[in-house]
């Protein structure tokens, strides 16, 4: 399913997705898809999305917990400076070179 909104016709170039269940104003629930690599577990900016999504449609404060499968993030927007904060732990999952030729 997720796979068939991210090669849609109206994403030429495909897309993420983000599907969302808020909880309670201080906690959302987040599994992502990310184009071109499928389910990825998190999301630092699906995690922002979600947030900004579930504030301006109500259902959520500024500062909340976004679970996913493999943990959590804790975001934060600030009305004043429309800044995006997101705190939580972080883990060495690889290394590698890239070639640019």
């Amino acid at each position: 399913m997720p796979s068939n909104i991210e090669n849609y016709k109206l994403f030429p170039n495909q897309t993420n997705v983000e599907f969302v269940k808020v909880v309670s104003r201080k906690k959302i629930i987040v599994n992502d898809w990310e184009r071109g690599a499928g389910a990825t577990g998190s999301s630092g900016t699906g995690a922002a999305a979600a947030v900004c999504a579930s504030v301006i449609t109500g259902q959520a404060d500024r500062q909340c917990q976004v679970v996913f499968k493999t943990g959590s993030l804790y975001i934060s927007w600030d009305q004043k400076t429309n800044m995006i904060k997101l705190t939580g732990p972080v883990a060495y999952v690889a290394d590698g070179y890239f070639d640019l030729i």
